[in-house]
């Protein structure tokens, strides 16, 4: 019988009835002095049976919950079903067919027709969208912004390296591969884009509507080669001396007592070229002639003035984008944004200049220091002739006025 239960192993027979014992399989039960060992089969069916039975319940059980879910669900459904069968009815008796609705409805179709239609005409000219052109001149400006206010924050942290390690900036910039020409954009291909635009002008296959657009294009492009070069130049002279005409900033429009004005007012400053601006470096061809402080809507005008002798663009919108800078300033705790408008005479070139004042102690200091008052038109004038004079306010000035205020 035990080889039916268990197969054949090399075990003694004593220990395979104690794993029978173990298992379960087999009862024992003492006899006197002797182990009686009984198997009964009625209740290893048993609790197979109860086994089985159990399991079928369970699928039972499983079922039904599923067929309950189903039904739920089924019933759910019905009941959306005839909600929307009964709005349906409902949105149909409101709408009556007749005449005038199929004349509307075929109204309807034609309109759809022409808007793709007149979608797909759009498309065709996507370029010259007007949408589009505003929001490229927008994106234009704030790039132009960010790449200005770039090159000053590196300027900041060369002029504060090399103080403090006794460094001189050639070598820094040496290391780093920052060449001279890094206030340019695109120094490289100047000569390219200047060789394009004389082409352009000189093309003799151009249609006359095509040397119209050139005649009412930007200055870079409508400009000769000559004024895209003093263009460039005027621009990095105005960036290079950031730090002395902030500094005119705040003491023309007194920034440091009404900190308050640079909401309102901007300085206004005219340049010209040197009569020896051929023989000069970059740094030093232009000297102010005129200025005054305005408010901006005059400023404006006189953008809208200067722009209109040669494009049909707005060049006001650079001081529009100033004033939602000056905003965002003044909500982060500081003053705002002081804006320049730099006039070069001879060709009627304009350059905004525009830096956040995120300190007000700093203006004040920066104007205690140096009030150049009602005067600050000639000493402006004399900080740009002598280096000695400019490099103390880039030692002492520029990091009160331009560092953020740290928050703890």
């Amino acid at each position: 019988m035990i080889p039916q239960i268990r197969s054949p192993v090399s075990q003694s027979v004593k220990e395979v009835l104690q794993s029978l014992v173990d298992d379960g399989l087999v009862q024992t039960d003492k006899v006197g002095s002797s182990n009686c060992m009984l198997l009964f089969l009625c209740p290893m069916t048993a609790k197979a049976d109860a086994y089985m039975r159990s399991n079928s319940l369970l699928e039972l059980s499983v079922a039904a919950r599923g067929d309950y879910a189903a039904r739920e669900a089924q019933k759910a459904n019905q009941q959306q079903l005839a909600e929307l069968r009964a709005s349906i009815e409902a949105e149909r008796a409101s709408r009556p067919e007749s005449e005038g609705r199929m004349a509307s409805l075929a109204k309807l179709v034609q309109h759809k027709k022409e808007l793709q239609a007149l979608e797909t005409e759009l498309q065709a000219y996507g370029a010259c969208d007007p949408v589009k052109v505003e929001e490229k001149k927008r994106a234009v400006i704030l790039a132009k912004e960010a790449a200005v206010r770039w090159t000053d924050n590196y300027l900041i942290l060369l002029s504060h390296f090399t103080r403090q390690n006794g460094v001189e900036a050639n070598d820094v910039r040496k290391y780093l591969g920052v060449g001279e020409d890094y206030e340019d954009i695109y120094p490289s291909s100047m000569q390219a884009l200047c060789a394009d635009v004389e082409a352009i002008r000189n093309s003799k296959s151009v249609a006359v509507a095509s040397r119209q657009r050139l005649r009412e294009a930007p200055d870079m492009l409508a400009g000769t080669p000559e004024f895209i070069k003093k263009t460039l130049t005027f621009t990095k002279w105005a960036n290079h001396h950031r730090d002395v005409l902030y500094q005119a900033a705040i003491c023309a429009l007194n920034l440091g007592n009404c900190p308050e004005n640079v909401a309102t007012y901007l300085l206004v400053i005219q340049f010209e070229e040197r009569p020896d601006a051929a023989t000069r470096h970059s740094r030093d061809q232009f000297v102010p002639v005129d200025g005054s402080p305005t408010t901006f809507d005059n400023a404006k005008a006189m953008l809208r003035a200067l722009g209109a002798r040669r494009n049909h663009e707005d060049p006001a919108l650079g001081l529009e984008s100033n004033r939602m800078s000056h905003e965002e300033v003044k909500q982060n705790g500081g003053i705002g944004v002081a804006t320049m408008l730099l006039i070069l005479q001879d060709l009627g070139l304009s350059y905004v200049v525009s830096t956040a004042l995120y300190r007000p102690e700093g203006a004040r200091k920066a104007q205690q220091a140096e009030d150049w008052g009602e005067d600050w038109l000639e000493r402006l004038a004399m900080a740009l002739e002598y280096p000695i004079l400019r490099r103390k306010f880039i030692k002492h000035h520029r990091p009160s006025l331009r560092h953020p205020p740290t928050v703890s």
